[in-house]
């Protein structure tokens, strides 16, 4: 369902309550306003620095926006989004990105993008454990609706990214039907209960 990176729209209000819950209402990185001229530029370049599989690069260029637009990502010679985007690597050391502009802004933009990189990189190397664990037996990987909240998407677009299979987004797009469904439901009459719910959802 989710073969390509959610767009800005669908995610940009979690990353501006990142930026909010880290900078406060005053906008403010106290220390680098205190340690680093204003007018200070410089570069800063992500780096993997464990095994697995890189997941949410494009996100990166979307939090520089949010956070300063004098913010430029460069993708590095040899390790373009799309060579390195949801995959593999055993290196330990492999650079990602590059971005550059006021030091500040950069100081300021880490912590929320490598927060964003971890956790979606996570998913899709834990998800790629369990795709491997099965291959082979006919078993598939599915994901479930048990995601952070604001993550739902994001988390999704990573199993994939890990060879794994999504499974319905959220309560509004497909038919589920359990244990609490049929919770009230005597036995006996289970079969007729689903039967009529399945005849209702092909007639939708």
């Amino acid at each position: 369902m989710l073969k390509t990176f959610p767009a800005f729209e669908e995610i940009k209000d979690l990353i501006h309550r990142a930026r909010h819950e880290d900078l406060g209402p005053q906008n403010d990185d106290v220390t680098s306003r205190l340690t680093i001229d204003e007018g200070a530029v410089g570069v800063g370049t992500l780096m993997q620095k464990e095994v697995g599989i890189v997941c949410g690069l494009p996100i990166v260029e979307m939090i520089c926006r949010v956070y300063d637009e004098r913010l430029r990502v460069e993708q590095i010679p040899g390790f373009h989004i799309e060579v390195i985007e949801a995959r593999f690597s055993d290196q330990r050391s492999t650079p990602l990105l590059r971005i550059r502009g006021p030091v500040r802004a950069i100081l300021a933009v880490e912590r929320v993008v490598l927060n964003f990189l971890q956790h979606l990189s996570g998913v899709a190397t834990a998800t790629a454990r369990f795709v491997r664990r099965v291959q082979g037996t006919g078993a598939r990987i599915f994901d479930t609706r048990k995601t952070i909240p604001g993550f739902r998407l994001l988390d999704k677009y990573a199993v994939r990214a890990g060879g794994g299979e999504n499974h319905r987004v959220g309560l509004h797009d497909a038919v589920l039907i359990k244990d609490n469904h049929l919770a009230g439901v005597p036995v006996r009459e289970i079969p007729a209960f689903v039967g009529r719910a399945v005849a209702a959802s092909r007639a939708e």
